[in-house]
């Protein structure tokens, strides 16, 4: 899965995985995508799919999501380029940032 830039979802990882071996319980896929999570192994994020998509890109990046066919694209962004005043800021500790890019791929378009 490491090679892999779509960000699958459980049922994409289980078709991948159901297509080279013999039938498994979704539950076989689910608990080790969960357990991969927990550990920091992968990302699952939530790209407004409707799915949680798994990553194996566990560093700092954010996504271009094609709303039509769901391709997705990393990207990394400088986060000093970012401007919150300390207003909007004020009692917030920040642990980190997600942006998604959304619109549609050149494909789609």
């Amino acid at each position: 899965m490491s090679c892999n830039h779509v960000h699958p979802t459980r049922e994409a990882v289980y078709d991948a995985t159901v297509a080279e071996m013999p039938p498994l319980a979704l539950r076989t896929i689910y608990q080790p995508l969960n357990d991969l999570t927990d550990m920091g192994e992968i990302q699952a994020r939530d790209l407004g799919t409707g799915w949680a998509r798994f990553d194996p890109n566990v560093y700092d990046h954010h996504d271009l999501v094609c709303e039509v066919c769901g391709w997705v694209a990393v990207v990394y962004l400088d986060a000093s380029g970012i401007d919150l005043s300390r207003r909007q800021l004020v009692g917030f500790e920040m642990d980190g940032v997600d942006i998604v890019f959304r619109g549609r791929c050149a494909r789609c378009r």
